[in-house]
Formats: C-alpha cells, structure tokens, sequence
C-alpha cells in the first residue's frame, strides 16, 4: 500500500472497524428485531463511510453506501417491513463492501472486476420502494466459503506481517495497533494513539533483549556478597519484568477481533444446509497476541464449521430429542496461568465413542480389545489422526476426514493443545489452550552431556528424580526398549544424549544410583526424557535457529542463558519423531487397571511434613513440583519468597506449621509443591516428596480439622489429605 496516502490509509483501518460493526449490526437485526437503536447506529455507519467516500473520491464505493443508506431509511421509518430478503440484501453490502475495500488497499481503485455493483444498487434501489419490495426476487446464497477442510499446517506468521485469508479482506501492508482504547466511546480518541505494528515488535525485541541482560546480571550478582548490588538487581528485575509486560500488552488483542466474523458464517452455514443455530460469546475481551489471533483464526473457524454440520442436529431431529428446533455454539475464552483457553461448546448430539472405536478396529489401527480398555476420553482422541472420519457421506463442508489432525498440528505448532469432551446426545466441548506470547516463554533448562539445552514448559507434564528402589520399581524393559511405569500407563522413556548425540550414548542401566527425568506431552504424544540435570526454569527469548541446523528436527530455536552461553531449544515432536514414539493412542502400553472399589478417588501426591507421618496432595491439584535451594530463598516481611519465572514465588513451610523439624529431607534442597490460588502461585514446602498413588484409596473420615480435607487409608496405611487452599492462606498471614 505505499501508493495510498495516509487519508485512504486511515480510511481503510477506520473503516474496516466501521464493517465488523455494520455486520454485528444486521445480524442482530436479523436474530433479534429491528429497533431504532440498532437501526440508527448501521444508518451512522453507513452515511460516514459515504461521506469519507465522496471527500477521497470513491465513487462506486459511494453510490453503494447510498443506495443501502436509503434502503435503511424506510426501515427506521417504518415504511419497509423487514424479512428475509432484506436481511440477505445487508449481508450482501457489507459482502461488497469488504471486497471493495480490498481493492482499494491493492491500489486498484473502488470498482472490483468480480463485484457487480450496477445490479446490488439496483437490487437496493428496487427494495427501497415499498410498492416493488415484495415482487424483489431472494438474492442468490452467499458463494460457498473455501472449505477450512483443506488448511494446511502453517506457522505463526512473521511479526508485523500478518496476512488474513480472503474471506477476511484484510488490507494486508497497514498494520496497526490502537494504544489506550480499552473501554473509550465510540467516537472517542483522545486517549488513543494509532502504532504501525513493526514498531510494537521493535518494542518486543528490545524488551526480549533487556530480558537476556537481566538475567545475566542477576546470575553474576548471585555469586557475590554486595548489598547495594543485589538491591539494584531486584529493581532491575522488576523493572524489566513490568516493562516487558506492557510491551507485550501493546501486542496483545481482544479475543473479539477474532471471533467477530464466525457470527456470519455459523448463519451462512445454518442456511445453507437446513438448520437452525445460535452462537453465543463469552470472554471476548480475553487478550492474546496479534500473532497468534491470526495463527488459530483458520482452526477455530474450522471447528465452528465442524461443530454446525456434525454437531448440530437437523430441526426435526432435535424435536424428536427433545431440544428446541434451534441448536447453540457457545465460544468462550479465559485466561489460565500464562494460557488463554478457548472452548467451543455445542448442544448436538454429541459423539459416538463406540462408533469411533469401531471405525479405528476397521483402519486397523487398534484391536477392540485395546479401545474397549480405553476410557471414552482417550478414544475421543483418535479424530485428530489424519484422514479419520465417522462422516456417512461427503458434503461440500466435511466429510473427508481432513481437517482436525491439521487442526491439531497447527495448535500444538504454536505450543498449544486441544482436547475434546463430549456426551452422547448432550453435545461436545473442544478445548484449546494457547500460550500468550510466543516472543518470550518460560522454559526449564537441562542439560546433557556437555550442552545445555531449553524445553518449553508447556509441554513439560512432570519432573522425576528416581532413586533407589523407586527407580527399580518404575524403570524396566519392556519389548527390548526402557520404559517408565507412569499414573497407570507404560512410558517410552528415551535418553536424551542418545538422540542428540549418539557418540556420547549413555545407557540407563540398573545399577545406576539415580536419574533425572522429564515426561513431556507433544502432538498427542506423551513419553519420558532422561537428562544428566535438571537446573531451573526461567523466561527465554526465543530466537530462530542458525541456517546450518535448521533441518535439524529436535531443535525449535535458540536462547542465551543468564551466564551469556547458547542455549538449543528442543522440539518435543522432533524429539519424539527422533526417538520413535508413535502417537499416543497406541503409543504406550496400557496397564491393565486395578480392581475398582466405590471408594476410588483421584491420583494423590504423598509427602512428608513430619518424620514418620504421611500427608498427600490431591494430584489435579498440584500446578508443578520444584526443588528450591536455600541460597534462593529469601525472608521478607510478607513472609518467604524465591525467585520464580520472572516473578516471586511465596513459599509456605508446612513442616514448620505442623510443628515439625523445617530441616529438608537433603541438604539446603526444598522440595517444594507449587499450588495455583486466584491470586497467583504459591509453594508449598514439605519435607519430602515421596510418590504418586493412582490406586484406589478409601477416606475413613472427611473434614477432619481446618487444612485437612480428610483422613484416608492409602496402600494400608492412614493419610491425611491436605486442603492446599488453606494452608496458602495460613502463610501468608503467618508470614
């Protein structure tokens, strides 16, 4: 767009923010009812796009703009009787328009050669007159849309150069971003400030840059005794961590951008194959970054899809179960830790775990025997596979088994996941979980062999440190290769110098004395890394890889660490694909389950506070698991507090609170259970961390005191189960 001038340059961004409007607009009318309120504000939209036409010389874009300008006229006046027609005919301006627009922004002038413009003012002009309107025959359906079916895997697109496909008829090359319109009226811009996005990401480089030399510093400041350094390095992390935090929020976006299309096509979709839906949006003011809104616009846009031609019954069908003729999508978005999750809800009829067991028996991918073994959930999983469908026949929308395995890949390419609930006859549930930023994510560094080496915390599941008899009992061979006895499952358990570095292979054997291990998630598939060590977690910037190891699979990128050296950020899927894991449907062999009893409950985690005494966490409920030295603890008046991904994490000792000896079960180590609260996370301090229990286990008696949820017998012995809520908020007010 370097031909346009910065008038047609703001008419473009304003008016594309005036369309979405315009389109939110007729499709209330449409659901809802004409009232003077919404139809006042489409006429405001439409007459400023005319006049901002005519001053800059549009005049095919004018002459539309009026023509549907005065069609709405007699609908405020009352003089037209709104129907389906016109409810078409909006839909078609605001269709036109778009495309117009588009043309604009290529320098192409305001008269696109596929758009007829004669005919849509015709059409207008004649629905206008109230005397003609009736005999005006239905404008044709809109044109099928480009089957989503057919994405292909993309990556997020570079920073600042974002493209929308063409049913969005972006103005690609005038990327912006307005500062400060958070909650202002709508002609209200005093507070704002229109930013071209390359500079936002200039902005987010340098923040990424000042969070590589703080580390550094505060990695050297630790290895000396000065006091007026180490409280210049605290006020330098909290700076760079609160400027690096609303840098990132200039990047960032309402969800609604994203979701403010899919109205339209959950409409144009329900008509065109004979239903009746809904969609209703919830958290819409949930932020993500730019980036990413573009990179899962084609994903969720495929689900809505997926969701009205497969989950949405027929209206007569949902008669016959009861349900009102018209079927509900419900999307919503919240923020979650350092994720956004997405659900997309629907009242259909939900998914046939029976039919998708029989349909992966006849792919041979599976025996009956192994899916009948399989909860429900995990058979769910086997509709991302490639080429997987239950369709009974192929429709211009789906049925070709093409689309959630792309779907799938494109989200777990971003660090994300999905997931799917879902009940026969009460609907489906799809989950998507998003990081907020790609620029700057938290990751644990290990190392192996002479390198140190970045995994990315959201595919991180668990940290194990086995030893002992644990390591006898949870390590064995199974089919010639090691595997981890995991919560009920066997684990392929890989070493990670043996894919990396062949020549450096150092096998697990039985005799050694202890293992660090790492259980990763990647693309549905789950299995174990065994390092040399595991050091901390800490934010990295995330920087491409050098040419020459770009074909290099196992590797996503690079960091400096706190210590200025380079670290090789590792892939979890190339990881896997290096060590030969399939998917995790078939992946790891399952344990055949223990005798169910009405008393089994959830996975506990047993520790120790006090010698001799067993407690235990509920599983679910624990975010992390961590080992804290004491060096990295410091007292304040709030209490105990260690340094934790860029923030500080307040750590509660439990040992000390039952009266206990606060001495860790190894010296100046802390094992430490980090719970989520509301307000932020907590650690839990606890003598020892002993195992994981996945049996059942029996509780003798609930609500035994304050902070103990109830008293259980587990493995035969008695146990008290913590209630982590509580015990958070006793230290701080201890502290």
């Amino acid at each position: 767009m370097s031909e346009l001038d910065e008038a047609t340059r703001e008419f473009l961004i304003e008016g594309q923010e005036g369309l979405a409007q315009l389109e939110k607009l007729f499709l209330e009318v449409e659901a809802v009812a004409p009232t003077p309120e919404n139809l006042t504000a489409a006429f405001r939209l439409l007459h400023s796009l005319k006049g901002s036409a005519g001053f800059l010389n549009f005049p095919n874009l004018e002459q539309i703009t009026h023509a549907a300008e005065s069609l709405l006229a007699k609908l405020r006046s009352g003089d037209l009787p709104f129907n389906a027609t016109v409810g078409n005919l909006l839909l078609r301006v605001v269709d036109a328009l778009r495309e117009i627009f588009s043309s604009i922004s290529q320098a192409s002038g305001d008269n696109p050669p596929s758009l007829d413009s004669e005919g849509l003012i015709r059409l207008l002009t004649a629905s206008s007159t109230p005397s003609t309107s009736a005999s005006v025959s239905k404008p044709a359906a809109p044109a099928p849309r480009p089957d989503l079916d057919t994405l292909k895997p993309v990556a997020p697109p570079p920073a600042g150069l974002s493209q929308l496909g063409s049913s969005q008829q972006s103005l690609q090359g005038s990327e912006s971003v307005i500062l400060g319109r958070t909650g202002p009226s709508k002609g209200d811009k005093e507070n704002s400030v229109r930013i071209d996005l390359e500079l936002v990401d200039r902005l987010m480089a340098l923040a990424g840059e000042m969070v590589l030399a703080r580390n550094r510093i505060i990695q050297q400041v630790g290895q000396i005794n000065h006091p007026a350094l180490s409280a210049a390095s605290r006020q330098l992390n909290q700076v760079t961590t609160e400027m690096q935090e609303a840098v990132m929020k200039m990047r960032m976006y309402p969800i609604s951008n994203l979701w403010s299309r899919l109205p339209r096509i959950v409409r144009d979709l329900a008509q065109q194959i004979g239903k009746k839906c809904r969609l209703e949006m919830e958290g819409g003011s949930t932020e993500l970054d730019k980036n990413l809104i573009e990179a899962i616009k084609d994903p969720l846009t495929h689900l809505v899809r997926n969701a009205v031609d497969h989950g949405i019954e027929s209206p007569g069908d949902r008669l016959k179960a009861g349900k009102p003729t018209e079927g509900k999508l419900t999307l919503r978005a919240r923020h979650e830790s350092s994720q956004v999750i997405i659900e997309l809800q629907d009242d259909g009829k939900g998914m046939d775990p029976d039919s998708i067991r029989s349909k992966v028996v006849e792919r041979g991918i599976a025996t009956r025997d192994f899916l009948d073994r399989q909860k429900d959930q995990d058979v769910f999983a086997y509709v991302f596979l490639p080429g997987f469908s239950t369709a009974r026949a192929v429709t211009q929308v789906s049925g070709r088994g093409i689309g959630m395995d792309v779907v799938k890949t494109n989200i777990e390419s971003l660090g994300g996941g999905i997931d799917i609930d879902s009940l026969p006859g009460k609907g489906t549930t799809v989950r998507l979980r998003i990081p907020l930023t790609l620029a700057i994510v938290n990751a644990l560094v290990v190392v192996s062999g002479d390198s140190y080496l970045a995994l990315p915390q959201s595919g991180i599941v668990e940290l194990l440190r086995l030893q002992g008899q644990r390591l006898k009992t949870l390590v064995e061979t199974s089919a010639g290769t090691k595997v981890l006895r995991f919560r009920g499952r066997l684990l392929p358990l890989l070493d990670l110098r043996t894919i990396l570095n062949p020549a450096q292979a150092k096998p697990i054997e039985a005799e050694d004395s202890a293992i660090s291990i790492v259980v990763v998630r990647g693309e549905g598939r789950i299995f174990a890394l065994s390092v040399d060590r595991i050091l901390d977690a800490q934010e990295i910037v995330v920087k491409p890889l050098p040419a020459p190891l770009r074909h290099l699979a196992v590797y996503g990128g690079t960091t400096l660490l706190g210590d200025g050296s380079v670290a090789l950020i590792l892939d979890i899927p190339g990881l896997a694909d290096a060590g030969g894991v399939s998917g995790e449907a078939g992946a790891s062999t399952d344990i055949p389950p223990a005798q169910a009893s009405a008393e089994q409950v959830r996975p506990l985690l047993l520790v120790e506070l006090v010698a001799g005494r067993r407690h235990g966490f509920l599983l679910d409920r624990v975010e992390r698991l961590e080992e804290i030295e004491s060096s990295k603890i410091e007292i304040t008046s709030r209490g105990m507090v260690t340094p934790y991904r860029g923030g500080l994490l307040p750590l509660i000792n439990l040992p000390e609170l039952f009266g206990g000896n606060s001495v860790p079960g190894r010296e100046n180590i802390h094992p430490v259970v980090v719970h989520s609260q509301k307000s932020g996370l907590y650690g839990l301090m606890v003598r020892q961390i002993l195992n994981t229990v996945e049996e059942p286990w029996t509780i003798a008696t609930g609500g035994v005191s304050p902070g103990i949820a109830a008293l259980a017998l587990v493995r035969g012995r008695p146990t008290e189960i913590l209630d982590p809520s509580y015990w958070c908020d006793q230290g701080v007010h201890h502290g």
